[in-house]
């Protein structure tokens, strides 16, 4: 007896885009891959930015970034574009069973659409911008949308091992929609390891010049790792981009999973890759959001029971209960190394408490910290019981912490500080640079001001600057 017929999406652009026979196509795919470079990416990359003109154009710029997951492991690929044919109002999940390429079809990860559907009930499936044939421009040439469908060859060479695909097409930009839909993923994801591709071009127009100029801004932008920041540049049109709420819900995605660092891995433009210095211009850029390497050693496992005791810890705190010492079940939970807690209330900074010192068990010194956080904290009042249910908990396990000579050694998103003199002593945390928009200057200022020194003492001779990674955990 045959099995339930599955609806799967034949290829609509093949012959258009790229290659329509398989043996050319990974020939074409395995080139591009082949003449693109090795990026210094030292951690986890959690999200990447690909352009979807056809092969001939794009394929190159797109191949740089999908050249550095070669190798990695992945359970799903949530792919993300915006719609070029179909008019589409919000989010449109692809309601069927499987994206099929000439390479072969890609199976979509239905139980991961499921749990997304539970999250978020405003999100819907819809044959919207995935559906052949469906385009509302018949004079445009194509027989359907491609820019989620372009994507899958690269994914299906680098990725070949138990791929599934979450395809996405949304038109949506605002950033309160973008945030609710990584929100949903993130949660939605837990358990699987997960790489979220946004699919887009850049500028569009008919000067190369100002392609290049606005193409220079959107990546700069981008670089910050901050999709509040790149959202806004969207919205003031000081970043252009096609697939803008793509990008910025995976930005968003990418940096609750972790991702603090950025890197533009490619870019050209159309004009470049023909030769033509008039008509019409695309912008094309590749990059990568990913996590700094992790230097704690923790596994996920470790770091889902730091979220338990830190969440334990906050709640005991409140309704005035002694917690019970941790138990140190794993070898990374018993490493003395320093950490700080982070709460929030509704996305305000509710209390921050921590130590760069690792003196205790990392899972005793996150407890006291939590702890200090819901209560200690001179800038708030103690967290109430009322509370509990909105309060998000940040967890920061910190890297070793160093001396610098120079401020030339600092990067900003990857390095904390520690600026002391004499006594005083101020402490933050690398990702509240990126959250800020802070450049190294700025970093080094507010550093100091938080030890209560004018803002110029970090220049000082007496002056100590020290700085520290930071493996962040939300919970």
């Amino acid at each position: 007896m045959s099995g339930p017929k599955q609806n799967i999406r034949p290829s609509a652009v093949a012959g258009q885009f790229y290659p329509k026979r398989a043996s050319e196509l990974r020939l074409q795919v395995e080139d591009l891959l082949a003449r693109a470079c090795d990026a210094e990416i030292e951690g986890e990359i959690r999200g990447l930015i690909a352009p979807h003109a056809g092969y001939a154009f794009s394929g190159q710029t797109a191949a740089a970034a999908y050249r550095q997951i070669r190798g990695r492991t992945y359970d799903t690929a949530v792919v993300m574009a915006p719609s070029h044919r179909d008019v589409c109002d919000g989010v449109s999940i692809f309601p069927g069973d499987g994206y099929e390429t000439p390479l072969g079809v890609v199976p979509v990860d239905v139980e991961m659409i499921d749990r997304l559907l539970e999250e978020d009930a405003s999100l819907k499936k819809s044959s919207t911008g995935h559906a052949v044939g469906a385009s509302q421009s018949p004079s445009c040439g194509h027989s359907g949308e491609h820019a989620v469908e372009v994507q899958i060859p690269f994914l299906q060479i680098v990725l070949p091992q138990g791929l599934r695909l979450l395809p996405i097409v949304m038109d949506c930009r605002s950033f309160e929609t973008c945030r609710r839909l990584a929100d949903a993923l993130v949660r939605a994801s837990e358990g699987r390891r997960i790489l979220i591709v946004a699919s887009s071009d850049l500028y569009h127009g008919y000067s190369r010049e100002a392609c290049v100029k606005s193409d220079d801004h959107t990546l700069e932008t981008l670089e910050s790792a901050d999709p509040q920041r790149f959202s806004d540049a969207l919205e003031k049109e000081m970043a252009l981009a096609c697939g803008g709420g793509p990008i910025v819900t995976m930005m968003e995605a990418a940096r609750q999973l972790g991702a603090s660092q950025a890197l533009v891995v490619a870019r050209t433009n159309s004009g470049e890759v023909t030769g033509e210095r008039a008509g019409y211009v695309v912008g094309y850029g590749a990059a990568l959001l990913y996590s700094p390497e992790r230097a704690s050693g923790l596994v996920d496992s470790d770091r889902a029971q730091l979220g338990m005791i830190a969440r334990r810890s906050v709640e005991d705190t409140a309704c005035g209960r002694v917690s019970e010492d941790p138990v140190l079940n794993s070898p990374g939970l018993g490493k003395e190394l320093g950490a700080f807690v982070t709460l929030r209330n509704c996305g305000r900074l509710r209390g921050c408490i921590g130590d760069t010192d690792a003196h205790d068990p990392l899972a005793q010194t996150v407890q006291k910290m939590a702890s200090a956080a819901a209560s200690r904290d001179p800038r708030f009042p103690p967290v109430s019981k009322d509370e509990l249910g909105v309060i998000e908990i940040e967890i920061s396990v910190l890297g070793p912490v160093q001396p610098v000579m120079s401020a030339a050694d600092i990067t900003v998103g990857k390095h904390g500080l520690c600026v002391r003199k004499g006594t005083n002593q101020g402490v933050l945390l690398p990702q509240v640079a990126v959250e800020q928009g802070w450049d190294k200057t700025e970093f080094l200022n507010q550093a100091t001001l938080k030890a209560n020194l004018p803002q110029a003492a970090w220049k000082e001779p007496d002056a100590e600057i020290w700085t520290f990674t930071a493996e962040v955990i939300s919970v």
